[in-house]
């Protein structure tokens, strides 16, 4: 089976990346709505592991304590690891926590109704 004309040329621009860049590449050339919903999965998977910080029955209450100490990190800390993918060891685990939830929605901010739908498989 013939090759179409640009395989050739593609796999000689992929093969002289480094793995970091062949990567990076790779997620931009998905689709707008694949690369969203990525977004979104990791997100989520974020707030579900930062949620056991906060144990209650209450799925409300664990959604408000979270969306405030968010907020808190948000304000207060962001602005001095928003450029480090993740926080070095040594960071308490319920900053790295709220880190990874940052990084994951882009520095934005989530209300407690979002997380909550979150929490509960909802995705907002």
């Amino acid at each position: 089976m013939p090759s179409f004309p640009d395989e050739d040329r593609l796999a000689r621009i992929l093969g002289g990346l480094s793995i970091e860049d062949a990567a990076f590449l790779a997620e931009r050339l998905q689709p707008a709505w694949r690369r969203r919903a990525a977004m979104l999965d990791c997100r989520d998977a974020a707030v579900i592991a930062a949620a056991v910080f906060f144990p209650d029955r209450r799925s409300t209450i664990v959604a408000k304590t979270l969306a405030q100490q968010y907020s808190r990190y948000l304000a207060a800390a962001w602005r001095h690891g928003n450029h480090l993918a993740e926080l070095p060891d040594g960071v308490p685990r319920l900053r790295a926590a709220l880190h990874r939830i940052a990084v994951a929605n882009g520095g934005r901010s989530l209300s407690w109704r979002q997380i909550l739908n979150i929490l509960e498989g909802r995705r907002s």
